[in-house]
């Protein structure tokens, strides 16, 4: 993952982000109060992570339910119906120290560093650039648990910054709980 250019995941984050926007995301229709309390708690988080310069926005989509993600070099996404279900808004805090904690650990970076290798492997074993369906077959025999992994460690990371914060850590527990019954 160290041997792709911070340019590359740049250009991947940014024609990701335009992807999203064209397709699959709205403006956000979160009151400006609640966007800025949650923005409060990402600042005070992006600057422990090291992360200070990775931007926040927010987005509706009646696609992804309530949800945030972290595109590989930034920025972290929240969409609106997280903030409307979150239990308090240092569960929400919580959300964004794990998608924080993504870019950190540079979990996207590596995914791109694992796909492109199975992408080559496909190419190698087929013979033809038609990889689509046989490098997602690789990846299902090899990499299954890969995923489930990245989530654990972003749980813990996200977990020590919070304490480190002063962050109540069951609001943690209770936003998870949130968005599983959800």
């Amino acid at each position: 993952s160290d041997l792709i250019p911070d340019a590359v995941i740049k250009e991947v984050s940014e024609a990701t982000l335009f992807q999203l926007d064209s397709f699959f995301l709205g403006e956000s229709e979160l009151p400006e109060e609640r966007q800025e309390a949650a923005q409060v708690h990402y600042d005070r988080l992006a600057k422990r992570a090291g992360l200070a310069d990775v931007p926040l926005y927010f987005r509706q989509s009646s696609l992804f339910g309530p949800n945030a993600l972290a595109l590989p070099g930034g920025p972290v996404i929240v969409i609106d119906e997280l903030v409307e279900i979150a239990p308090s808004d240092e569960g929400i805090a919580g959300v964004l120290a794990h998608e924080l904690a993504h870019i950190a650990l540079a979990h996207n970076r590596k995914t791109i560093a694992r796909d492109s290798l199975f992408g080559l492997i496909a190419i190698m074993m087929t013979g033809t650039p038609d990889i689509a369906a046989s490098s997602d077959v690789i990846k299902g025999l090899v990499f299954s648990g890969y995923s489930r992994e990245f989530e654990a460690e972003a749980d813990i990371l996200a977990r020590q910054w919070m304490l480190q914060e002063g962050y109540d850590e069951a609001a943690f527990d209770e936003m998870l709980i949130a968005l599983y019954n959800h």
